[in-house]
């Protein structure tokens, strides 16, 4: 039976120790008394073109050595095992109920006209919000979590609500005039209401040296309530306005709910 000759990609410093004691059971078995272990450690290799009588490391000439093999044989090099995909454990998903101890930042809010509004009339409503970053502990390490906004909401107050991609825009920076409708408008009855704005949050967290990753769900977070009085305004021609004159002509009347301004 011949055998196979691979080439030694170790050292033979390296490779003594792991094959003696197979070139030793190779001489015994096949008894070629050519079988031998390395004696010049550090030599360097090349394939041997030939074939050999028995397994393990083989003596060409003095310093030179090659592995020789069966196929079959325990631990047969011919046919080493396949490599085994070494898995690393994932990054456990974060949630964002994991956030408990982060609390992102409340939306400020701007409306138009500034505190009042007039019945029939568009009130401009704008919230802001910006993405930012907190650190503090996740999941029992320290963590950097940054908040991006992904959108804004309105409780006008009157039992409606609005929603929103952007926080929206003055009318200056829209350039539209005063009472203009706007995405993020709403229009009252008379009386007085409490507006509450909303910005929804997305996600990321790192740990030291890591790569930002994303938070599974959202979260929402209310700004500060606006009280605002909504008031039914009449054109009339006088003298004087209502501070000069608060018994004027449209300063108090007994037939709204809330007197004209």
């Amino acid at each position: 039976m011949d055998g196979t000759v691979l080439n030694l990609s170790t050292t033979e410093e390296e490779a003594a120790a792991a094959d003696v004691a197979y070139a030793r059971r190779a001489n015994a078995v096949y008894g070629t008394g050519r079988v031998t272990a390395p004696r010049a450690p550090g030599r360097g290799t090349r394939i041997y073109a030939g074939h050999i009588a028995g397994p393990g490391l083989v003596e060409d000439w003095p310093d030179r050595f090659y592995r020789v093999c069966f196929p079959g044989e325990p631990d047969d090099p011919c046919n080493p095992p396949a490599p085994v995909d070494l898995v690393t454990p994932g990054i456990p998903a974060v949630r964002i109920s994991d956030l408990a101890s982060f609390t992102p930042d409340s939306p400020t809010q701007q409306m138009q006209p500034n505190g009042w509004m007039v019945k029939g009339l568009a009130t401009n409503f704008v919230a802001r919000a910006s993405a930012h970053e907190q650190t503090g502990e996740l999941l029992g390490q320290p963590a950097d979590v940054r908040f991006t906004p992904a959108g804004y909401g309105w409780d006008y107050g009157d039992g409606t609500t609005g929603s929103s991609a952007t926080g929206g825009a003055t009318w200056q920076d829209l350039n539209v005039p005063e009472f203009s409708e706007t995405a993020t408008s709403h229009t009252y009855e008379p009386g007085q209401y409490t507006i509450t704005p909303s910005v929804t949050y997305t996600a990321e967290y790192r740990y030291s040296g890591s790569d930002w990753q994303p938070v599974d769900g959202t979260i929402t977070i209310p700004g500060t309530p606006t009280t605002a009085t909504a008031w039914v305004v009449r054109t009339a021609l006088v003298a004087k306005n209502c501070l000069d004159d608060p018994d004027g002509i449209g300063c108090n009347t007994k037939d709204d709910p809330i007197p004209n301004q």
